[in-house]
């Protein structure tokens, strides 16, 4: 009993003494905003409407961001809570989403969307709780991208400096809450993640192990790096293999990855479809930004790259390629995405649709080529992406099979989209700032398109250390 007071005693001593000296920042933000969009459904949707909608609302900045970050030696602790200017998303009594305008300000239905604590010490990062991550060099990753509004996470990374570079490994799990879709109703859907780095002032290089699995319980083996024996042992895992490497040639940077299934490595799996992706992309940064304005903090984690973090101008070009069954497995928990019901009403239709996928934007059977450029200086920043796509009739619905005659690799009877984005914000002070967007999306095949544009501020009502 004596032994317990002394160690509540210390962790009382420690947390007072973490208070004295550390720092709590309330964030209370303004963001009136009018966006228009050709996207709009209001009553009863069906379900690729249900998720396009709330994916759309989803993007729309929260009328206002309300809650605090309180930071210590090398600990943060961040709870932020945002109100909407309007509910897209409301349930009936049986359930049914419905698309309808509210007036009057309303709390997202699965609020907090950040909420973690992160601690550094030397080598060691750790973070856990909700917040957006992303892995890769690119604008996408193939495996983690920061598509989802968040992750509910845990991310646990040890780092090794030596004189010739450093070494560092990173474990991942993310868990997207009970199928109840599933046969086995209902069962958990949780990603377990490995990857294992090198870098110098040159080159980067990454090699990571991504496996899906739905269970009622969670196996041990999930922690275990590189074990993609998972697929084999147990049916409820689905395994990709990630590769990226980077470098830098004076102002230039050249980069890519390399993203494969497990049906392509472990012998025993050779019937299922094999599923690939790859990326490649090369950035010029003419020059740095002066007197740079510090932006709003969306509070992501975000691996470490080479990517450019000193404003100026810098232009760029990527080109992405999905083969059609990629992300996809022999059961709807083991794909490659986070379901509706994560950050929807959790009782509502469609719950269990699939929503963003984890790594690629536009998923499977997509070929993208597109061309940047980003210019920051000051109190301006601005961003112009030009792209075509090209996207097959793959699904990550489909059936995990060629019977149904997709091809595994070939991209035919693709439609063509060419899209265009802009967007850019100006500081007037340095809590005043006013943004826009224009993004459209020209289906060339079928003659459609979807377009929208929003023009907001932002007000910083109160950041400032108490």
């Amino acid at each position: 009993m004596n032994k317990c007071r002394q160690i509540f005693l210390l962790v009382l001593m420690t947390s007072v003494v973490s208070m004295l000296y550390a720092d709590l920042v309330p964030v209370a933000t303004l963001v009136p905003s009018f966006t228009y969009s050709t996207i709009s459904d209001t009553g009863l949707t069906d379900e690729q409407e249900t998720v396009e909608s709330y994916k759309l609302y989803a993007e729309l900045p929260p009328l206002i961001d309300m809650g605090f970050k309180f930071s210590a030696n090398n600990f943060d602790l961040v709870g932020i809570v945002d109100f909407h200017q309007k509910s897209s998303i409301l349930s009936d009594s049986d359930g049914y989403l419905w698309f309808k305008p509210q007036s009057g300000l309303s709390m997202d239905n699965n609020s907090p969307r950040v909420g973690y604590a992160e601690t550094r010490y030397k080598g060691f990062l750790g973070s856990f709780g909700r917040r957006k991550l992303e892995w890769g060099p690119g604008m996408y990753d193939l495996a983690i991208s920061d598509n989802s509004p968040y992750y509910d996470h845990l991310w646990l990374q040890y780092r090794v400096d030596e004189t010739y570079g450093s070494w560092w490994y990173q474990f991942l799990a993310t868990n997207f809450g009970s199928m109840y879709s599933s046969e086995n109703a209902p069962i958990d859907k949780t990603l377990f993640a490995h990857k294992i780095g090198f870098e110098n002032r040159q080159i980067r290089a990454t090699i990571s192990e991504i496996a899906m699995t739905w269970s009622d319980s969670i196996a041990l083996s999930n922690w275990i790096p590189f074990g993609v024996w998972q697929s084999t042992a147990h049916e409820t895992a689905n395994v990709m293999i990630e590769a990226t490497c980077e470098g830098l040639v004076g102002p230039a940077r050249i980069y890519g990855s390399f993203v494969v299934s497990d049906s392509a490595i472990v012998g025993s799996l050779e019937e299922n479809p094999s599923a690939l992706g790859a990326m490649l992309g090369f950035s010029w940064h003419f020059f740095d930004g002066t007197d740079l304005v510090a932006k709003q903090d969306d509070f992501g984690l975000r691996e470490n790259t080479f990517k450019n973090t000193q404003g100026g101008l810098t232009v760029g070009a990527e080109c992405y390629y999905t083969s059609n069954y990629l992300y996809n497995s022999t059961s709807k928990e083991g794909t490659f995405t986070a379901p509706l019901k994560q950050f929807a009403y959790a009782g509502a239709l469609n719950g269990d649709s699939n929503a963003y996928f984890l790594g690629f934007p536009y998923g499977p059977g997509a070929f993208l080529t597109q061309v940047m450029m980003k210019y920051e200086q000051k109190a301006l920043t601005a961003t112009a992406i030009v792209g075509i796509l090209l996207k097959d009739e793959a699904t990550i619905d489909m059936p995990y099979t060629t019977e149904n005659g997709m091809s595994e690799f070939a991209l035919t009877n693709s439609d063509v989209h060419v899209q265009f984005t802009a967007k850019g914000s100006w500081a007037l002070k340095p809590n005043i700032s006013i943004s826009a967007l224009l993004k459209e999306d020209f289906n060339a095949t079928e003659g459609t398109s979807s377009f929208v544009a929003s023009f907001g501020a932002m007000l910083k009502l109160s950041q400032i250390a108490l």
